[in-house]
């Protein structure tokens, strides 16, 4: 048994996905894309989808898509609410739909999701018997009830809130990682962290009198020059907690995290990169280019785009369809 947690699920899934023989996915509610970042559009071995496909929280378009697929069949159940994955011995049980949100398609997703990962017979067998009878009491999807479905899905995202969190966007240079005081900060922070996940946790130092990120603030982690010409996404992290070096030097320790934005992580990754070409300025004296609260950067650049005529081809609002 392992405990898998946020974006190992998807990995986990896909795996599963892979293995020959049949597979079974109760899950609740799928989104856009789905079936292909799973594997599931291109796997040729049979494949069973249980669902709830008029809860208004399962895209129809996204079941189309499944559906297409000659080895996928679908059905809809009233009230499912399960997320269980099992092929052969294989079986995962967790808390993430099959969506962007749940299993984090665009570089993490925006839940906190856990899971429990199973290769056990004997349990792998009682999965597919409750299986067999939610099976059983379902109906099939088909076009008809295709159609049916999709009023309640536009229903439901022209009605979803757009959460905004309240929290601040930080984007900062990146430490030298040959200067002598990073590398004794490195050595302290090594000893304060003994066995860490690397992939899960970083840190950045600064100098004595900087302005550090207080812990809870989310960093979206991007390189670019100074004038902003060149833009790379990296990853999404929060602080836990800050702390002075031996030597001086402010250090901040992150982890990562998918926290949850009004638009598509894809569209926020592009409102950063037009704020960073916009404003063709160097670091400030604390290595920041944008440390401002979430909210306000989301509906001033909101508001800026609208008044753009023509808007330019990566505009984040071109489609607000996105919740």
């Amino acid at each position: 048994m392992r405990f898998l947690r946020d974006d190992q699920i998807l990995e986990e899934v896909r795996q599963l996905v892979e293995h020959d023989g049949e597979l079974l996915a109760a899950v609740a509610y799928w989104g856009q894309g789905a079936g292909q970042e799973t594997g599931i559009t291109t796997r040729a071995k049979p494949t069973r989808i249980l669902c709830d496909l008029f809860s208004g929280s399962c895209n129809p378009y996204e079941i189309r898509t499944l559906l297409e697929s000659s080895n996928v069949e679908v059905r809809t159940s009233y009230g499912m609410h399960a997320k269980v994955w099992a092929n052969g011995h294989h079986v995962i049980v967790g808390s993430a739909n099959a969506s962007m949100n749940g299993l984090g398609f665009e570089a993490g997703g925006c839940n906190v999701e856990a899971a429990v990962q199973l290769r056990n017979s004997a349990i792998a067998d009682e999965v597919r018997k409750w299986f067999k009878q939610k099976w059983e009491a379902s109906t099939d999807v088909n076009q008809q009830i295709l159609d049916e479905a999709i009023p309640m899905w536009s229903k439901r995202q022209r009605n979803a809130p757009r959460a905004i969190m309240n929290y601040y966007i930080g984007a900062y240079s990146a430490v030298d990682p040959d200067d002598a005081e990073c590398n004794a900060v490195h050595v302290e922070w090594t000893k304060r962290n003994p066995g860490a996940d690397l992939d899960q946790r970083n840190y950045y130092c600064y100098r004595p009198e900087a302005t550090v990120p207080l812990p809870g603030t989310v960093i979206l982690d991007f390189t670019c020059n100074a004038k902003g010409e060149q833009f790379t996404f990296n990853s999404t992290w929060i602080c836990v907690r800050s702390w002075r070096a031996r030597n001086g030097s402010q250090v901040v320790d992150l982890e990562r995290t998918n926290p949850r934005f009004p638009i598509n992580r894809h569209s926020v990754e592009k409102m950063v990169a037009c704020a960073v070409s916009g404003n063709c300025r160097n670091w400030d004296d604390d290595g920041w280019y944008l440390y401002k609260n979430f909210a306000d950067f989301f509906y001033g650049t909101r508001a800026r785009c609208r008044r753009r005529e023509p808007r330019c081809e990566n505009c984040p609002f071109r489609q607000e369809r996105e919740v």
